[in-house]
């Protein structure tokens, strides 16, 4: 009666490295995923396998389709936020 179910957010990680973010967000129920510019050994031996993508992120080609954008590498990203 009190609880009311929520829909927990969705997010997208741009430069998520190891992809440790996207696996512990994973595993905490949230759907979402990672970009970096190139994969990493270590993300064939995450279980289960979160969604890491390697692309090279292009602003004005870049559809975000989350309700989080994550950034953790501020002095790389900052400049390019408002164009996504």
């Amino acid at each position: 009666m009190w609880s009311v179910e929520k829909k927990k957010p969705t997010f997208v990680d741009l430069g998520c490295g190891n992809g440790l973010l996207v696996y512990i967000l994973n595993c905490e129920g949230f759907l979402g995923y990672g970009i970096d510019q190139s994969s990493r050994k270590i993300w064939s031996k995450f279980d289960p396998k979160p969604q890491l993508r390697a692309l090279t992120i292009m602003p004005y080609e870049l559809v975000v389709d989350s309700d989080w954008i994550i950034g953790n590498h501020a002095d790389e990203l900052v400049p390019w936020y408002h164009l996504i």
